[in-house]
C-alpha cells in the first residue's frame, strides 16, 4: 500500500461524511432548517389505514417507532385523530405525495394538532385541517363555558426541537394560532397555506375571535413563499420571550417572500421588548428580526401591514430589518422601507414618527444575518405568481385551497370564521 493510500482514504471519507451532513433536505429545501436529516437511509413504513390505532399501518404507530424511518402513503382520504400526534423520536419524513398518486387527493388530518418536540424532521403534502369539532367535545365534557386550556389548538406546534422543515402544507382552522415555534433551532415552514383561524367564543381560552396566524419565540426559524389569509393579526408573529437562560443563543426569525393577506388587525407583527422583563430578559443573546419582500394585501388598506408592537419598550439587543415589502402604504419600491411600519394597528403611528425614535433605533438598514441554506428570494409580485402557482397541497387542491387562491387573486374582504361548518367543512376525498 502507498505511504499516501491511508490519509487519502480518510481525507476522502471525511470529505463523504461532511458532504452527507451537509446535504439538503430535498430539492427546493431554504431557510434555517433546509439540513434537516429526516429519515433518509431508514426504514420506510406504508400507512395502509385512514383509522387512528396504535397498531402497524397506521400513521400513529409509524411516527411512534424509534429508529430514522419514512412514512408513506398506500390510502388518501382523512385522518380522524383521538389525541394529538407527538413526534417525540428523531429523524422522520412524513411525505404525502404517494397520497396523490393515480388521481388520488391525499392526506388530510382533522380534529387534533402535531406536535413536534425532537430533531430531524420533514413533513410535506399533507393538509391538517383542525377544526373545531374535538375543542366543543371537550367544552361540553367538562361543562366549560369556553376552552380552558391552550393545549392542542394549533395546527403545529414545534417546542424545543432542531432541524425541521414543513413544505407544501395546507393548514386551516385552528382555534389559537396556525403554527407556533418555540425555543427551537434550525426551521423552516415554506410554500405552505396557512388560512383561516377560527375565532368562536368557545374555542380558546381568551374568549371571541383569537384567531391568529402563527407565533414564534426563542428560535432559528424561516417563513418564505406562504399564504397567509384570513386572519387577525400575526402573521407572523416573532417575540423575544422563552428563551432558556442556561442555553442562550441569538435570535435569527425571517420571513421572505411571503403573501399576507386579510389580517383585520395587522399583517405581520414584531415585539422590540420584553413582554415580562424579569422573566424573559436576557443581555447575552440578540433577537434578529427580517422581514422582507413580502407581499401585502387587504381589502381594508387602511390596516398596518407591520406592526412594531410597543405595548413593552425597546431594548437595545432586539433588532429588526425591514426591507423589500410591499403593500396599501408602501405601493412602490421607491417609497421609504419603512412607510409600513406602525406601532398601531390602524395605520396611523409611523415608524417614522418622532415619538416612535426609540423604535426606529432598532431597525437596520443591512441584514442582520444570513439562513443556513439563503432563500432564493425574489420581488413580491415575481414571489406572488410562484405562490399561486405552487403553494399548498399543489399535487391536487381542494376546494379550500382552491377557494383561498381566489380570495387572494380577488384581494375578497378578510373575515373570520367562527366554524369550518360557515366554508362547508371538511370534503370527503376520493380514496
Amino acid at each position: 500500500m502507498s505511504k499516501y493510500s491511508l490519509p487519502l482514504l480518510l481525507l476522502l471519507l471525511f470529505t463523504n461524511t461532511n458532504l452527507h451532513a451537509n446535504e439538503i433536505a430535498f430539492a427546493g429545501a431554504e431557510g434555517f432548517g433546509a439540513y434537516a436529516k429526516g429519515g433518509k437511509g431508514g426504514v420506510v413504513y406504508d400507512v395502509t389505514t385512514l383509522e387512528d390505532t396504535e397498531n402497524p399501518g397506521s400513521l400513529r404507530w409509524a411516527i411512534n417507532q424509534k429508529e430514522p424511518r419514512i412514512i408513506r402513503f398506500k390510502v388518501a382520504g382523512t385522518i380522524q385523530l383521538k389525541k394529538a400526534l407527538t413526534i417525540k423520536h428523531p429523524f422522520i419524513t412524513i411525505d404525502g405525495q404517494d397520497a396523490f398518486a393515480n388521481d388520488k387527493q391525499g392526506i388530510t388530518i382533522r380534529d387534533y394538532p402535531i406536535n413536534i418536540k425532537t430533531n430531524d424532521v420533514i413533513i410535506r403534502y399533507l393538509r391538517i385541517r383542525l377544526g373545531d369539532y374535538a375543542v366543543l367535545k371537550r367544552v361540553h365534557e367538562n361543562r366549560w363555558d369556553r376552552h380552558r386550556t391552550s393545549r392542542d389548538l394549533d395546527c403545529i406546534n414545534i417546542h424545543q426541537s432542531k432541524n425541521v422543515i414543513i413544505d407544501h402544507v395546507s393548514a386551516f382552522w385552528c382555534t389559537d394560532e396556525i403554527i407556533s415555534v418555540t425555543n427551537s433551532q434550525h426551521i423552516t415552514i415554506q410554500w405552505s397555506i396557512l388560512a383561516e383561524p377560527l375565532g368562536g367564543p368557545k374555542l380558546h381560552p381568551y374568549g371571541n375571535n383569537h384567531a391568529y396566524g402563527a407565533n414564534n419565540s426563542a428560535s432559528t426559524l424561516s417563513y418564505h413563499h406562504n399564504i397567509f389569509a384570513h386572519f387577525v393579526m400575526r402573521g407572523p408573529q416573532f417575540e423575544a420571550n422563552d428563551m432558556d437562560k442556561q442555553n442562550p443563543f441569538d435570535t435569527k426569525f425571517e420571513a421572505v417572500n411571503n403573501v399576507i393577506y386579510a389580517y383585520t388587525k395587522t399583517g405581520s407583527r414584531y415585539r422590540p421588548g420584553f413582554e415580562k422583563p424579569k422573566r424573559d430578559k436576557i443581555e447575552t443573546a440578540n433577537f434578529y428580526y427580517h422581514i422582507i419582500d413580502n407581499l401585502y394585501l387587504n381589502h381594508d388598506k387602511t390596516k398596518s401591514e407591520i406592526e412594531a408592537h410597543d405595548a413593552f419598550g425597546s431594548e437595545k439587543n432586539i433588532v429588526a430589518h425591514i426591507k423589500g415589502n410591499i403593500g396599501p402604504h408602501r405601493l412602490a419600491e421607491t417609497d421609504p422601507q419603512l412607510s409600513l411600519v406602525f406601532t398601531d394597528t390602524h395605520g396611523h403611528d409611523n415608524l417614522y414618527d418622532p415619538k416612535n425614535v426609540p423604535y426606529l433605533k432598532q431597525t437596520s438598514e443591512t441584514p442582520l444575518f444570513s439562513s443556513t441554506v439563503p432563500i432564493t428570494t425574489q420581488s413580491p409580485h415575481d414571489a406572488y405568481q410562484a405562490i399561486l402557482k405552487d403553494v399548498g397541497c399543489s399535487m391536487y387542491r381542494d376546494k379550500h385551497d382552491l377557494r383561498i387562491i381566489q380570495d387572494v387573486k380577488n384581494v375578497a374582504p378578510s373575515r373570520i370564521l367562527k366554524s369550518q361548518q360557515e366554508v362547508g367543512g371538511w370534503p370527503t376525498y376520493i380514496p
